[in-house]
């Protein structure tokens, strides 16, 4: 999705602005007055003073000290420079590179040894950015890449203009060799690589470019190697391409340019001293050849005027994608700087297309679209004295981590995400009219069963219209997590009014009954309305058409008779549901369990369930009590194992999977009560207690003595506890003391006793 450049903020935050009370209402007199810079603002002209801490110093003080100062508007247009220490004295300084867009680049000397800090003042000038004045200081090593217009004349020109690099982006680098664009696209650039090296005494030395396209070697502001064209490395590997100069002792200047249209990119520049003999190959300049030049950092920016200043990191490289659909969706960590807690201070972040995030000093972004499309943003300051902008692009100079759609970690960071985007657009807005296909498929895939809530929320209440533009099995997939997720809400009301809904608007067959079976499970297990439950089981059998639908249909109502307490009419329905499913499978030529793919790795001991499965629906022929009776009772017990380990894994979507295949193969399983308890296992883990404390009730009520009976005891009272029921909960706690006397049932039972004022 590409967004327009903010020049400026968005009608919401602007509204939001207006709203405020005039500032003459709430500042004293003396705070209305012209600001005045503070005291120690030795620069009258300047409207911004820039901060900076020296964390790393140079070997030789002519190598100096660089410092990159955030731009995108934040700095004066065509900015004079004065660059002091701590004590006002200026320092000599030399400007590197300057893109409006990005960020000023300065190299300056050192101050005193004792001195961490130093200032830069900037102020605006009318005509061109002023020129320093000449200072000897050598910067080294630094490389700058500019797209579009690739070549070796456009790659010059960036050393020669005024400011240098003009839209490029640049930054110290360790070596001249890389192969590939640091600070972009890897094609369609130039680069110019500069920096100094210095020799002890006089010597000879061989230096050559090996280069993917051309490149050019000045050596002391003079041309000495040139590799024109478009050509592979092939030709110049060996460092064919090379000349042998003798240079005195002391410093020395490389200019190194290049350019890459596209295929491979290299760009190197190797040498050979005269003391490694002719036969040798010539190598890289590693680091320790060149001079270094310190580093310093952006501490705080001030505004002669008075206003909050901050700056925005985090644009510039993603934390991390998934790639899910046609183009990869980046997430970026932006932060905020330079603004400290403050009365009357606040940062906005303006995505355009009415996506703000107000009052956070860090945000969590998703970009996506094609990776060439420049998205910007803008990070607004407000403050009593006024208000800051900076607009940023995003981009990532190198390919970020791929986070895992594995990682629950990564599938909840994203899902926070989505939820700031969601919220950023306001009230009465569709949140997401704009977004594109790859959004789409990214937050269907990071989606889990019954999370996501608020974010579903967003969609349904507000993006409904855009919802009915997607293809159906990315709708489909929202819907089914929204209908979880309107369960957990607990508003009965609001749930059937969407299930209303959601049968109505759909014009396929089986999404409708696919709702209609949810008013069903919704009347059975949250209202616990028995006579509306059946009614709504007697429309869906009505109204199935296809063998799915009335096989379907027939298990409700055998859930239905079940909850109510007709064991044998419960029973009659699911056999019939049981053989009309084997029947499809034998009509439609299936064999064994239809196609099921985990999200990991299961061992085959940990899922026993399904070559047991498979035994059962093979069965052929009549089989005697006693030997169905075996046979369904290892099936049970396997399928239970199997859902167990899932649920155990975090694995609630398999275990779904699994748990619906099991209700359809063999439904009497309801019967003896281990498909239901199995079930509210399920449900327990995923927060649906309702639907939990039904399915065990009627375990309960089946009055059937088993081995299990004390587990679904302790299941049911921590159920009706969460609940909040504790009535229920303290009669049931007493029939387990009575009944199970000594086991962990009953000591969970005397606790819930104790605690609910026995």
């Amino acid at each position: 999705m590409k967004r327009p450049v903010a020049h400026g903020v968005s009608r919401f935050l602007a509204a939001a602005l207006t709203a405020l009370p005039p500032l003459a209402a709430v500042l004293p007199l003396a705070a209305q007055q012209a600001a005045r810079p503070p005291a120690d603002w030795l620069a009258p002209r300047a409207t911004l003073r820039v901060e900076a801490a020296v964390h790393e110093r140079p070997a030789d003080d002519e190598l100096g000290i660089y410092l990159a100062i955030p731009d995108g508007g934040l700095l004066p247009r065509n900015p004079a420079v004065d660059v002091r220490d701590a004590h006002g004295k200026v320092l000599p300084h030399q400007i590197l590179w300057h893109t409006p867009a990005d960020a000023l680049g300065v190299v300056f000397q050192p101050p005193a040894a004792n001195e961490p800090r130093v200032f830069v003042y900037l102020s605006g000038s009318a005509g061109a950015m002023p020129r320093p004045a000449a200072s000897p200081l050598k910067p080294s090593l630094f490389v700058f890449t500019r797209p579009g217009n690739p070549s070796l004349d456009h790659a010059r020109r960036m050393a020669s203009e005024w400011p240098p690099a003009q839209g490029a982006y640049g930054g110290p680098t360790d070596r001249i060799g890389v192969r590939w664009n640091p600070f972009g696209h890897d094609d369609h650039f130039s680069s110019w690589f500069t920096g100094w090296f210095k020799l002890d005494t006089r010597e000879s030395l061989y230096l050559a470019t090996i280069s993917d396209e051309g490149s050019e070697v000045h050596l002391d502001g003079s041309l000495l190697v040139a590799w024109p064209g478009r050509h592979t490395r092939r030709d110049g590997a060996r460092g064919q391409y090379g000349k042998q100069v003798t240079l005195e002792a002391g410093w020395h200047r490389i200019d190194y340019f290049h350019f890459e249209v596209d295929g491979d990119q290299e760009m190197c520049l190797v040498w050979r001293r005269g003391r490694d003999g002719k036969d040798a190959l010539p190598v890289f300049m590693e680091g320790s050849a060149w001079g270094r030049t310190g580093r310093a950092s952006v501490q705080r920016i001030d505004a002669a005027d008075g206003r909050t200043v901050g700056w925005v990191e985090g644009n510039l490289q993603a934390d991390g994608y998934l790639w899910t659909g046609n183009q990869p969706v980046h997430l970026h960590r932006l932060v905020c700087r330079g603004v400290a807690p403050a009365a009357g201070v606040a940062a906005a972040w303006d995505f355009g297309n009415g996506c703000v995030v107000p009052g956070a000093a860090a945000c969590t972004w998703l970009v996506s679209g094609a990776p060439t499309a420049r998205q910007t943003g803008q990070l607004v300051v407000t403050s009593p004295a006024g208000v800051s902008r900076q607009t940023f692009r995003f981009t990532s100079f190198t390919t970020p981590r791929p986070h895992a759609l594995g990682s629950p970690a990564d599938r909840l960071l994203y899902r926070q995400a989505f939820l700031d985007r969601l919220r950023a657009v306001p009230a009465g807005q569709d949140p997401c009219a704009a977004w594109n296909g790859d959004l789409w498929s990214t937050l269907v895939e990071i989606l889990e069963p019954y999370k996501g809530g608020p974010i579903l929320g967003e969609l349904f209440e507000r993006g409904w219209r855009t919802l009915q533009t997607l293809p159906a099995e990315q709708r489909h997939a929202l819907e089914d997590r929204w209908a979880e997720t309107l369960r957990l809400l607990g508003d009965t009301a609001r749930q059937l009014a969407w299930i209303e809904r959601l049968e109505k608007e759909t014009r396929e067959r089986a999404r409708q009954s696919r709702w209609r079976e949810e008013r069903v499970a919704c009347h059975l297990y949250d209202t616990g309305d028995l006579a509306a439950a059946r009614r709504s089981a007697v429309r869906l059998r009505e109204l199935a058409g296809s063998p799915d639908e009335i096989q379907r249909a027939i298990l409700r109502l055998g859930d239905v008779e079940l909850f109510s307490g007709n064991r044998d009419l419960a029973a009659r329905h699911y056999a019939d549901a049981q053989m009309r499913y084997r029947g499809r499978g034998r009509l439609g030529g299936a064999e064994g369990l239809s196609r099921f793919e985990p999200s990991r790795a299961i061992r085959a001991s940990e899922a026993p369930g399904r070559a047991a499965l498979r035994s059962l629906r093979s069965t052929t022929g009549d089989l005697k009590p006693s030997d169905a009776w075996k046979l369904y009772a290892v099936n049970d017990a396997a399928q239970s194992a199997t859902i167990r380990t899932y649920l155990d894994q975090g694995a609630l979507a398999e275990a779904q999977t699994a748990l619906t295949q099991w209700e359809n193969d063999t439904p009497m399983s309801k019967l003896s009560g281990d498909l239901l308890l199995t079930e509210a296992r399920l449900y327990i883990q995923a927060g649906d207690f309702r639907r939990a404390a039904a399915l065990l009730a009627v375990c309960l009520g089946n009055d059937v003595m088993t081995s299990q009976l004390p587990d679904i005891m302790h299941l049911q009272l921590d159920t009706l506890m969460r609940l909040k029921r504790a009535p229920e909960a303290r009669a049931l706690a007493e029939e387990a003391v009575k009944r199970f006397p000594g086991l962990p049932v009953a000591g969970r039972a005397e606790a819930i006793l104790r605690d609910t004022g026995r």
